[in-house]
């Protein structure tokens, strides 16, 4: 028989189970580990005042919420804290410049949510702006210098309609005419090094037009005109290569209207006037060419934005039952193509942009009056709520703010380090909360109709669009913070 191993205790020697022992030891081991963390307890314990002033803390919230763009992130001397805290304090802001024109419609905004692009317009003169806005600077007129095929540099004077941004911020894109050496749209590119530029295009190309662009402006993409065919479009694409057609322009007519993070993947719609169906939905790849999206039921369909990776399209279709009707949906290779239904009051919608991961879309509902859009209403969709009116969320955070209804408070004033920064996360929204204004609404909320969200933010927190106010159409941005940032 084999013998139990011995236990000393007080010089006798006693015989004692394995589990006994087991058991000792791992007591033992425990006890070691809490008095080397009781002994380095000054070192570890720090106050959550000085953690919030910490930088590397803070700019690896920003990039686990799909805020920033990089890891470098415009260098060590961006204010990470101050990013985050205005992608959870909800807001509110008019992007109006009415010295400049009659209207003004957003309609590209930076990764980060601090930058936005878009143009003013004045219709009984036929005259239009550029603008961009920045949190610092707010809305400034853009003046293009534009830079001919000479190099010479002057001021251009034509009309501007500014399409998109580069998530990275430093490419805008759009098209312009000048009126007096061609009557036609051309698509333009611009940087801070080298101004306004038309995008280079084949001679035969009679129009065009930019309508996307990727994270920093390398692949472009729009529709096009030509000579032999001048009453159809077809969708292009425009790299450091040149442009490319996407589709034969002899057969159909195509548009691109999106493009995922580094332009691999577009999103658009085709049209055959000889087909059943007419319009339909399509992603095209370098590998495939344009593939068509399985749709709601055997109607039309058009694909408006794709998220970063590519793995959900989000546009509008007809479904079997309601042939009269567009409605949202968000589609994906798993799910197919699934309705994202419309806002009470209203027969149609639009999905228009999507963020990083397909978790919250945005876009238009609306009703059609005499082949116009009528009772337009800018929507928010999330899988937990479903279609929901930007204005009534933000209507909900404003009631939110006047009573206090906060999250949960935030962490103990000291704690771990480690302790601090895995919960931090679940209590931004409370500490940030406690500055945010209580008068989230403008005195003059009555007078604002939000019609349409053009764009959003990869992190689903900003978004901007287009509503009327006091008789105009005005550009508006908007931060509605998601319950769980991360």
């Amino acid at each position: 028989m084999k013998k139990k191993p011995f236990l000393s205790i007080l010089g006798i020697k006693i015989l004692a189970p394995s589990w006994f022992i087991f058991l000792s030891f791992t007591t033992i081991l425990a006890g070691k580990a809490q008095h080397l963390v009781d002994s380095h307890s000054e070192k570890n314990i720090i106050k959550a005042e000085v953690l919030m002033d910490d930088k590397h803390l803070w700019k690896g919230y920003v990039k686990k919420a799909a805020v920033s763009i990089n890891e470098e992130d415009n260098g060590e001397g961006r204010d990470y804290k101050a990013l985050l805290k205005d992608h959870c304090t909800p807001s509110f802001m008019s992007l109006d410049m009415p010295f400049c024109g009659n209207n003004s419609c957003a309609k590209g905004i930076s990764f980060d949510g601090t930058v936005v692009v878009g143009f003013v317009r004045n219709g009984s003169v036929n005259w239009s702006q550029s603008f961009r806005w920045t949190r610092n600077d707010g809305m400034r007129p853009k003046p293009w210098l534009y830079i001919d095929d000479s190099g010479r540099i002057t001021l251009f004077k034509g009309l501007t309609y500014v399409q998109g941004i580069s998530l990275d911020s430093l490419v805008i894109i759009g098209e312009a005419k000048d009126g007096a050496t061609s009557p036609y749209f051309k698509a333009f590119k611009w940087t801070g090094k080298t101004g306004m530029k038309f995008i280079p295009s084949p001679k035969n190309v009679k129009e065009s037009y930019a309508c996307g662009i990727n994270f920093d402006g390398s692949a472009i993409i729009g529709r096009a005109k030509i000579d032999d065919n001048p009453h159809h479009f077809v969708a292009v694409r425009w790299t450091s290569e040149g442009m490319e057609f996407l589709d034969n322009f002899n057969e159909r007519e195509s548009f691109a209207q999106g493009m995922n993070f580094d332009g691999s993947i577009i999103v658009g719609s085709v049209v055959d006037i000889n087909a059943e169906h007419g319009i339909r939905a399509y992603m095209w790849t370098r590998e495939e060419g344009m593939k068509p999206l399985d749709a709601l039921g055997k109607e039309c369909s058009c694909a408006q934005a794709v998220n970063l990776d590519g793995s959900v399209i989000v546009g509008s279709a007809q479904d079997d039952v309601s042939r009269d009707q567009f409605i949202a949906f968000r589609w994906s290779a798993i799910e197919g193509m699934k309705s994202l239904g419309t806002l009470k009051g209203t027969k149609n919608s639009i999905a228009q942009a999507v963020n990083f991961d397909g978790s919250v879309i945005v876009g238009s509902a609306y009703n059609r009056l005499d082949g116009r859009k009528d009772r337009e209403e800018a929507f928010r969709w999330t899988r937990k709520e479903g279609m929901k009116s930007v204005k009534y969320l933000l209507e909900r955070l404003h009631k939110q703010l006047l009573t206090k209804k906060k999250p949960p408070p935030p962490p103990p004033v000291k704690t771990t380090f480690y302790n601090y920064a895995a919960s931090l996360g679940t209590h931004l929204k409370s500490l940030f909360w406690e500055t945010a204004e209580k008068d989230l609404l403008p005195p003059d909320w009555g007078e604002w109709y939000l019609t349409n969200v053009t764009a959003i933010t990869p992190s689903g927190t900003v978004l901007i669009g287009d509503g009327r106010h006091n008789g105009r159409y005005c550009a508006w941005r908007a931060v509605i913070p998601k319950g769980n940032l991360f």
